[in-house]
């Protein structure tokens, strides 16, 4: 897939699509989705777990399916949360970064 059809905006339209067919948008609460969120983390975390920073690039190696897996559902949750709570994404992340760069200043820019 490439250009519109990787947009944002499309996979929240085809998370919803899959969603309705298939009658979960009840189970699709604020609570129940920040916990899918939270547990899918999870799930990415203890690929890592009692490993060393030595043994990472090979886990990704060997590991990547899993871990994209993960990254996937993660994102997907998200997804569905934004969506649902109607957060603009995007705008919201624009918000933080500049928060961000407000709060922790580049070394040498602090006193500008």
């Amino acid at each position: 897939m490439s250009g519109a059809a990787d947009s944002v905006e499309s996979l929240q339209e085809r998370i919803s699509q899959i969603v309705r067919a298939r009658g979960w948008d009840e189970l699709r609460t604020y609570k129940d989705l920040a916990t899918a969120i939270a547990i899918e983390a999870a799930e990415l975390q203890e690929i890592f777990l009692w490993r060393t920073r030595d043994e990472e690039p090979d886990l990704l190696e060997t590991e990547r399916a899993a871990i994209e897996s993960e990254v996937a559902d993660i994102f997907i949750y998200l997804l569905g949360f934004v969506d649902r709570a109607g957060i603009d994404l995007i705008g919201a992340s624009h918000h933080k970064l500049h928060e961000v760069e407000r709060r922790h200043p580049k070394p040498g820019d602090a006193g500008r």
